[in-house]
């Protein structure tokens, strides 16, 4: 099937379009990154984390009301720069959450281990590796 050039423009500009953030939008959102960022090299030490908190926000809103698009561009290179240049190594996550110290503690048995031929005879391995038990009736011996 053919279609018109007219057709083809159509489709071309129904098509859907990527979500675009603001630049509001993304200095928000690298304004978070930036806290968990401090929060993870502060550790438990919380005092010095708000302290950090204070100088990354007052380097946020020296230019806040800045207005030239290419200006804010550069400040949100430059605040990526710094994000990835202090990426801390093993970064901090929640318990719960997948990754973390208490995803899964518990999972399930798996099925193999619960059936019954793949139940283990403790006193025969004994026997086995060790030889301290008498093999004719499966006891003990207490001569050695």
């Amino acid at each position: 099937m053919w279609y018109t050039p007219t057709q083809l423009r159509a489709a071309f500009f129904m098509r859907p379009i990527p979500p675009v953030l603001t630049q509001k939008q993304q200095v928000t959102r690298q304004y978070k990154k930036v806290i968990l960022c401090l929060r993870d090299h502060a550790g438990h030490h919380r005092q010095q984390w708000i302290t950090d908190i204070g100088e990354a926000r007052y380097q946020y809103e020296l230019n806040r009301h800045e207005t030239d698009p290419l200006q804010i561009d550069f400040f949100l290179k430059k605040g990526e720069d710094w994000l990835k240049y202090y990426a801390h190594w093993a970064p901090y996550k929640f318990p719960d959450s997948e990754d973390g110290s208490r995803f899964q503690r518990n999972p399930p048995v798996p099925e193999a281990l619960c059936k019954d031929e793949s139940v283990v005879d403790f006193d025969y391995e004994a026997m086995r590796d060790f030889g301290d038990v008498d093999p004719t009736t499966k006891t003990w011996r207490l001569d050695k």
